[in-house]
């Protein structure tokens, strides 16, 4: 079993930004989907806007949703919110509780996502 999503950190027309309960943040476009049947009502970039979190997945409304499994394995990471600490402690966070509250060191966040270090101005 894939993990759920456990929010949506971003909405921006036909993309979601998910954070998977697992700590991972990807991005699902839900482009392919939009001009099929049941989906075609998300070509409304507003009621788009309107997509909230329920029972692991994300659905609008009039019930449109997508299998939690497709929003995982169709996902693809993201690392462009990852621009302030406050975001980075946010990821830390979610992937100690997946861990069952095992510290998970801040630089290991930043390693894993594959980010540089920069220090603030003036430090060496």
């Amino acid at each position: 079993m894939n993990p759920r999503v456990e929010k949506i950190l971003k909405i921006d027309f036909p993309v979601l930004t998910l954070q998977f309960k697992n700590g991972e943040i990807k991005n699902f476009s839900c482009e392919p989907y939009l001009d099929k049947g049941f989906f075609r009502e998300l070509q409304n970039v507003q009621y788009f806007s309107k997509a909230k979190v329920l029972d692991g997945t994300v659905a609008w409304p009039h019930e449109q949703d997508f299998c939690p499994d497709t929003l995982y394995l169709e996902s693809h990471p993201t690392t462009d919110l990852l621009e302030t600490y406050e975001d980075l402690r946010e990821l830390r966070a979610a992937k100690e509780q997946a861990a069952g509250q095992k510290p998970v060191p801040l630089h290991e966040v930043v390693a894993e996502l594959g980010l540089q270090p920069r220090l603030a101005d003036g430090m060496q």
